[in-house]
């Protein structure tokens, strides 16, 4: 039971972020599939010309621990049960006000 609480919750902090980020012009970088049970959420840049490692620092200043996927112009940040909404909805503001200063 508490696996599949897990699971489920894992799954769900994974779909809100893909809408959030989606939103901004990211893409999703692995299709997310019944089998798959998510560790982080992953995009890539789109159309988006960002600095990664100044975004992962960017990030890290504001308490998210994250990393760049290296090799390819992508990123991840947590998803795990843990998160509340108004933690992934933070998360979501943060890349809202990185891209704000670095895309004027």
């Amino acid at each position: 039971e508490k696996d599949t609480e897990i699971i489920q919750r894992r799954v769900s902090n994974y779909k809100f972020l893909r809408n959030k980020f989606l939103s901004l012009g990211f893409e999703e970088r692995f299709t997310l599939h019944l089998d798959t049970i998510p560790g982080v959420f992953m995009f890539k840049t789109g159309s988006h010309i960002l600095n990664l490692q100044e975004l992962k620092k960017y990030y890290w200043e504001h308490g998210v621990q994250c990393s760049v996927f290296y090799g390819e112009k992508a990123f991840f940040i947590p998803v795990h049960q843990s998160l509340s909404e108004h933690d992934m909805n933070y998360f979501y503001e943060v890349m809202k006000s990185y891209l704000k200063l670095n895309m004027a």
